[in-house]
This record gives structure tokens, C-alpha cells and sequence, in this order.
């Protein structure tokens, strides 16, 4: 379960739109594909909290962290988690160069 503040009625619509469709890949057995759609999700709301500025000034014990600092450090957690899933491959073509493909 990702659990996402919702800033505006834009970061929310697109947030959940993303969140359905990852659940339908997930459903599907496309994990990699999932975990890009949440990523994503996870992109709108990000930049709307400009959660890594707040997250770089929150301070280093949990404890003192106000509940915008809290949410923003464990989305930035949750972001990375997604983007430590995507990969990048790279195949040759007949032409001799080589195709990159980011997996997500």
C-alpha cells in the first residue's frame, strides 16, 4: 500500500490515476511495469511537496520532524525504492549499434 498526501486536485488526479493503473499491472504480473506506474505516481505529488527540499532541511532524528518533513522524507523513501527497481539494457541491432531500453 502507498500511502500519498494529496496537495492539489492536478497531483491527486494524476497520482491516483497512476496508483489504478499500477495496481491493474501488479494484477497482471508486471512488476517491473508497476513499479514505473507508481513511481510516476509518486512523481506527481513529489514535485507538487517539493518533497526533496524538504526532506535535505529535515532534521536527523525522526522524532523532531514535523509531519510535512515526515511525509516528505518517507515519500522520497518510497520514491527510490521505485526507481531502485528500474533498469537499463541494452541490446545490439543487425546495424552493429546497440538499442537502450529503460525497464521500469
Amino acid at each position: 500500500m502507498v500511502l500519498v498526501p494529496m496537495p492539489t486536485a492536478a497531483a491527486f488526479a494524476t497520482a491516483t490515476r497512476r496508483i489504478r493503473e499500477a495496481r491493474g499491472l501488479l494484477r497482471g504480473n508486471d512488476v517491473d511495469a508497476a513499479m514505473g506506474a507508481a513511481r510516476l505516481a509518486l512523481e506527481a505529488v513529489r514535485d507538487e511537496l517539493e518533497t526533496i527540499k524538504v526532506a535535505a532541511g529535515a532534521p536527523v532524528k525522526a522524532r523532531q520532524h514535523t509531519q510535512a518533513e515526515h511525509n516528505a522524507v518517507l515519500l522520497e523513501a518510497a520514491y527510490s525504492s521505485c526507481a531502485a527497481r528500474c533498469t537499463t539494457t541494452s541490446s545490439p541491432r543487425p546495424s552493429g549499434t546497440h538499442e537502450r531500453r529503460q525497464a521500469c
